[in-house]
């Protein structure tokens, strides 16, 4: 996501709250699936693997699992305490929980 991307995420969230309150609790109700990647990262997956650190394909739509659905759980809590804080601090909270510090994991 380009700088500032999550930002304008959310303040169109924050601006349209009543409309994606209604969807994503429909969204949750939704059995999804992710094995399908968006075309971009499809198109250039084998390069872009290593780069990110995955060793498989399946690691990887591992990962878009996790980053997917955290995201929407985020964005769920942040609607229903009112979109209390800012769009700017959302994104500083959901950019930190993307690159975590791996040290603490090693």
């Amino acid at each position: 996501m380009r700088p500032g991307g999550f930002r304008h995420l959310f303040e169109l969230i924050q601006k349209h709250r009543a409309f994606f309150c209604t969807y994503m609790d429909a969204l949750g109700k939704m059995d999804l699936t992710y094995d399908r990647l968006p075309a971009e990262l499809k198109d250039n997956i084998d390069r872009i693997m290593p780069v990110m650190g995955y060793a498989s394909r399946e690691e990887l739509l591992y990962h878009q699992t996790f980053f997917t659905e955290g995201l929407s759980a985020v964005i769920r809590r942040w609607i229903r305490r009112g979109c209390q804080e800012s769009p700017e601090e959302m994104e500083r909270i959901v950019v930190a929980e993307y690159r975590p510090n791996r040290e603490l994991f090693q």
